[in-house]
């Protein structure tokens, strides 16, 4: 599940990438290159197999992630501080320095990293020095300490001149950034003490670089802890998402669009708690399915919706299209009950092998009613377009063209994947949910505002 990892980094790297394009700034540039940094460097986990890396290398990526997030973060941290600041060269050269020993401070620690083969498994195990890795999470947390509170001093000081909502945003923005880089360090730091040997550090390293970014020894078990913490950070992000499309907008699609935010996040949670529960393989590896299921259903639900808006309201055309709705999910149901699991307790891993006839099955009849559906709605928006010329149609027009490309590219993805490995399989099947619960609620957000754009007055049917 290190595809979750890089697919999050992707996503932050396409997020700076827009932000970068319509401003041009340097700290847009600093958090444009740390992100295609980050993003580099999160696909070479991937690589493991395929190019037989070492236990050394695959470790050092991870450090080499966190300790370039750290040194780019405070660099965007500093230019913060002294845009604040009137543009003062030596507080910018003083907190230059500051930097420059809290990254060597870091470098020093990763590198006192002991990385140990596992010859009893793939897996391989490392061990954190704990006093320098205690002092390098001790001089972060007084690096973003001190930095923030200037820049917050700085941005307190404006608003008492001149009296603006824009420095409240920024020191809300400050106090926040400068609560969660200051937990996080304490938070590592404590778990290297309670565990040295790796056990939890991993998953919290991953989260911080997760959650701040807009191995195995590590063993198989606790790397999936760290991808489905992951994984579950994106889906609350993405209920978060629709509980403000939500407050704005109170219609049926926006209400099934929280809904199936609501239960993909409560969901992933699950997994977290297999070893605390002594979890069933079969019941841990039915969470992801369920996963997928419920991303299926309720996103053809939501395209049904569109469908039966843009018709203007065709209950004849919603009946039909409702029973189709059902006959996949009987099929995605059926398909995922048939996997046979089997649990290998001395790593602690849950393997299983599906059904390949009736999963491609239900690949393909996802495929048919993804394309039938979008077709039905591509379909409608033009007839409108060329009914009434309006930016609005267009916007749909495009907005169904990428939901197509998405639902229909995977379902083929995922048949292919499945001949190749069972653990590419899960792979895929938590890729296409991330993808498509954000693309949901990004489409139903986004279209009203880049609509009033292209047409003035112009009020989405959604």
């Amino acid at each position: 599940m290190t595809s979750v990892l890089s697919l999050v980094m992707v996503h932050n790297l396409f997020l700076a990438t827009r932000t970068l394009r319509t401003n041009r700034q340097s700290i847009h540039i600093t958090c444009f290159v740390m992100n295609l940094y980050l993003a580099v460097l999160s696909v070479v986990p991937l690589l493991r197999d395929a190019v037989d890396m070492s236990c050394r290398v695959y470790v050092t990526s991870f450090f080499a992630m966190y300790v370039g997030f750290l040194t780019f973060s405070g660099i965007v941290l500093i230019i913060k501080a002294y845009y604040a600041s009137n543009f003062s060269r030596k507080l910018l050269c003083v907190l230059i320095v500051l930097l420059a020993a809290t990254a060597s401070v870091h470098t020093y620690g990763a590198a006192q990293t002991n990385v140990l083969p596992n010859l009893t498994s793939s897996t391989c195990i490392f061990e954190v020095q704990l006093s320098s890795f205690t002092i390098s999470m001790g001089t972060d947390f007084a690096f973003n300490t001190v930095v923030s509170g200037i820049f917050l001093v700085q941005i307190f000081k404006a608003h008492q001149t001149f009296k603006s909502s824009l420095y409240i945003l920024l020191f809300q923005d400050g106090i926040v950034f400068w609560i969660v880089t200051s937990l996080f360090p304490m938070v590592l730091a404590v778990v290297a003490v309670i565990d040295r040997d790796s056990v939890y550090f991993p998953h919290a390293i991953l989260g911080y670089i997760s959650i701040v970014q807009p191995r195995e020894g590590i063993e198989v078990t606790v790397l999936f802890y760290v991808m489905s913490s992951i994984l579950c950070i994106v889906l609350m992000h993405n209920l978060y998402m629709a509980s403000r499309n939500l407050r704005t907008n109170r219609q049926t699609i926006y209400l099934v669009c929280f809904t199936m935010n609501l239960l993909l996040a409560v969901i992933s949670v699950i997994p977290l708690f297999r070893d605390a529960t002594n979890m069933s393989c079969r019941v841990y590896v039915n969470m992801f399915f369920t996963l997928y299921n419920v991303c299926i259903v309720f996103s053809g639900a939501i395209l049904i919706l569109k469908v039966y808006y843009a018709s203007k309201f065709s209950k004849p055309l919603l009946a039909v299209l409702g029973i189709l709705l059902i006959a996949t999910t009987v099929t995605h149901i059926y398909a995922a009950a048939l996997p046979v699991v089997t649990e290998y307790s001395g790593w602690g891993t849950c393997y299983f092998t599906m059904d390949e006839s009736s999963f491609i099955a239900s690949m393909a009849t996802d495929l048919a009613f993804n394309s039938l559906v979008s077709g039905l709605l591509l379909t409608i928006v033009f007839r409108a377009h060329r009914k009434r010329s309006s930016g609005l149609y267009v916007v749909l027009f495009k907005d169904g063209i990428v939901f197509w490309i998405i639902t229909a590219l995977f379902p083929i993805i995922i048949a292919v994947g499945s001949y190749f490995h069972d653990n590419v399989l899960a792979n895929l099947v938590v890729a296409y949910v991330l993808v498509t619960s954000r693309l949901i609620v990004w489409q139903l957000r986004c279209t009203v505002k880049r609509a009033s754009k292209k047409s003035k007055g112009g009020a989405a049917f959604i």
